[in-house]
């Protein structure tokens, strides 16, 4: 068989001029190269193609069709009701156990899941459409395990995880640290929340997500956090999962001795098509888009590259109002400002997603446009890593993140968003510019490997005798110190230890000049104290830290200001239009305050703040000076001044706005399990919301 025939099959199946009396020989190709082992990913292609026209096939067609879906392994799109006894019996072996009858492994899903189920540790690298995610639910269903922890990157898939397992399990899923343990437990958390957790217990099952960000490459914190994650839990000897897409291999100092799979295995055709950038790269995406009908992905590096490529299409009078978001639109129009660029796109039928938007805004955003409200989604990488969408095609505008550019890795992550299995056999990626040079990464694991380039932040987290002799000599200055504690030290994690014991060192030496760390009045300190420590923390904690320094505050005095500003008045409404008072723009005023709110009060400065505590309770204490408990103004920065289960309610999908108007019928401050029950027994007539606003509560308890 030469690849000639496979071609002559693609050819046929894409130009879409085939009809029934072609199908029979159609069939009779497509077996003979599936039945060819040597060709197993293009028969599998081509079946997920033909199964796109089965429509135009008689029933025993269909037979023949789904005879070579069994072949090629991609049993979930069977249709049993057609099939012989012997093709019944092997789809029925891929069911899990304890799962809902509609399920069913493909060939690669069921491996996975059989190694898993027989106590093996798996790590498995599986393109996006492969179904990585279900093996984990199949895990639950089994009960083989009583405390479970998944760790997962983004705050995102916390709450997209949490629904996802509350539907299918019985276990109780806790993603906050005001949550008590229960009898079975699932923490779904962020490496951060998980190492923060009080007492995890005795854990069965742990799972990292998208676990290439244990690599050295990535983001330099919370890359050193998810480490220390994986190493804690690794330790406590529990079976573990980890998952992520298109990785080659493991670097060759990682021992922790589990299956390592790769697998191309896909349950869904990806097509690339070049545009040409003509005569520009933003009127070549608007071209294609205004020819384009399915749910479509338009990924962009950074959200001022969203925000141009929106306004170019706005201006240019593309897209097309939906009465269905007229709800929604008025909602961010009151809450927000009616010329906010979401909202102008928005009136245009145009999602936008990015890391600046609140949490339950940019779920709402990804729900409408699975449901088919929205059209064109407009994003950055903050959708493409796990969150689930119902795109057919994606445009790759940029190909950079940020000012990186698109590694082969990244570019097949992207492509992974286009088609999904049961609603797009085929999806289709658009490309402006060359894809980059084919070649996957190796992954690493520092805190394993304690290969060259291992920060000290991270080889500090490990015993000394845990340390080769290339770690000893660079970080024995750490341990030959003596003025800050190494147990200080290691509770500052992704704090770089150098910055924490030349702060110690300073207040040390001058105790009198830090009397600014001793507050009077912990909950609302003097505004020349919160000055004082606003220029510690830029001077010392966060100045090895490299995204420390943002559009939002640009200096210790800023930092001060804006931390102050919202401990008066945490109305973003008033903040917006306080900023554009100052002569800033709507769009501009926005997307600071967001940044503010999200990358710095709800992550850096708690994060400070609790290291210096730490740090000056440890010298000041010692010394004899009186101390403050900082981390209690820490708590109150990162809940934006308001009850921590406000919070925690929008992150699962609740804007606050919504949660304090109802907080009448709330104990907000007994935690975030006591707020959940009362809103799942509220009755609705009882409150006075809009329909969005309902509908956005009945989201979150469903």
């Amino acid at each position: 068989m030469s690849d000639d025939l496979i071609e002559n099959i693609r050819n046929l199946l894409l130009s879409g001029n085939w009809t029934t009396n072609d199908s029979f020989e159609l069939l009779k190709n497509l077996s003979i190269v599936v039945n060819n082992a040597k060709f197993e990913n293009e028969g599998r292609e081509l079946v997920i193609r033909t199964l796109e026209y089965e429509y135009l096939l008689y029933e025993k067609e269909k037979e023949i069709l789904y005879s070579l879906v069994r072949t090629v392994g991609l049993f979930p799109y069977i249709n049993p009701d057609v099939l012989s006894l012997q093709d019944l019996l092997a789809y029925e072996f891929h069911r899990p156990f304890n799962m809902n009858e509609d399920i069913v492994f493909h060939s690669v899903q069921a491996q996975i899941y059989r190694k898993l189920l027989s106590g093996e540790n798996v790590i498995l690298s599986a393109p996006t459409s492969f179904g990585k995610s279900l093996i984990i639910d199949a895990m639950l269903a089994s009960k083989k395990f009583d405390n479970i922890v998944i760790v997962v990157p983004t705050i995102a898939l916390i709450d997209e995880t949490r629904k996802r397992l509350s539907k299918v399990t019985d276990y109780k899923v806790i993603t906050h640290k005001d949550q008590q343990r229960d009898e079975r437990n699932i923490f779904v958390m962020t490496q951060e929340r998980a190492l923060n957790y009080p007492d995890l217990g005795n854990i069965d099952f742990f799972v990292i997500d998208e676990f290439y960000k244990l690599g050295l490459e990535n983001d330099s914190d919370r890359f050193c956090l998810l480490n220390q994650i994986f190493y804690k839990l690794l330790k406590t000897g529990a079976q573990f999962y980890l998952l992520g897409p298109n990785i080659h291999s493991l670097a060759k100092d990682v021992d922790v001795q589990p299956a390592f799979i790769k697998t191309d295995f896909c349950t869904v055709v990806t097509e690339t098509k070049y545009l040409k950038p003509e005569p520009t790269p933003e009127e070549a995406t608007l071209e294609t888009c205004k020819n384009i009908k399915e749910q479509t992905l338009i990924y962009c590096r950074s959200p001022n590259s969203v925000q141009k490529l929106v306004e170019y299409f706005i201006n240019d009078g593309f897209g097309t109002y939906n009465p269905e978001l007229e709800d929604v639109i008025s909602w961010i129009s009151d809450n927000y400002h009616p010329d906010w660029l979401l909202v102008r796109a928005l009136k245009s039928g145009i999602g936008i997603h990015h890391g600046r938007l609140p949490r339950s805004i940019s779920q709402y955003i990804v729900r409408a446009f699975n449901q088919g409200k929205i059209r064109f989604l407009v994003c950055t990488s903050t959708l493409i890593e796990g969150v689930n969408t119902s795109a057919k095609n994606v445009i790759i505008y940029d190909n950079k993140i940020a000012i990186k550019n698109l590694d082969y890795f990244t570019f097949n992550n992207i492509k992974g968003r286009s088609g999904r299995m049961f609603k797009h056999f085929i999806g289709r990626v658009f490309i402006l510019e060359d894809a980059p040079k084919s070649e996957l990464p190796t992954v690493d694991i520092p805190i394993l490997s304690q290969s060259e380039g291992t920060p000290n932040k991270l080889l500090v987290q490990l015993n000394w005798e845990e340390l080769t002799d290339e770690s000893k000599d660079q970080i024995r200055h750490v341990y030959d110190q003596t003025i800050l504690d190494i147990n200080i030290i290691r509770e500052n994690v992704g704090i770089d230890p150098d910055c924490q014991i030349h702060l110690a060192g300073e207040i040390q030496n001058n105790p009198d000049d830090y009397n600014c760390l001793h507050w009077e009045r912990i909950y609302s300190p003097e505004y020349d104290a919160l000055e004082q420590v606003s220029q510690i923390i830029w001077e010392f904690i966060g100045k090895s830290d490299r995204s420390t320094r943002s559009n939002s505050v640009t200096s210790a005095k800023q930092l001060a200001y804006k931390i102050n500003a919202l401990s008066k008045n945490n109305d973003i409404k008033q903040m917006i239009q306080r900023e554009i008072d100052n002569e800033n723009h709507p769009d501009k005023a926005i997307e600071e305050i967001l940044d503010f709110i999200r990358n710095w009060a709800g992550f850096k400065i708690p994060k400070y703040l609790r290291a210096l505590n730490g740090i000056q309770k440890h010298i000041l204490g010692k010394m004899g000076h009186e101390t403050s408990d900082l981390s209690i103004y820490a708590d109150r920065v990162e809940n934006m001044f308001m009850p921590p289960s406000v919070i925690a309610l929008e992150e699962y999908g609740l804007p606050h706005q919504i949660t304090l108007k109802i907080a009448d019928k709330l104990s907000l401050n007994d935690g975030l399990d006591v707020v959940l029950e009362q809103l799942n027994s509220l009755a609705l007539e009882q409150v006075n919301l809009s329909d969005f606003e309902i509908e956005m509560l009945k989201e979150v308890v469903s």
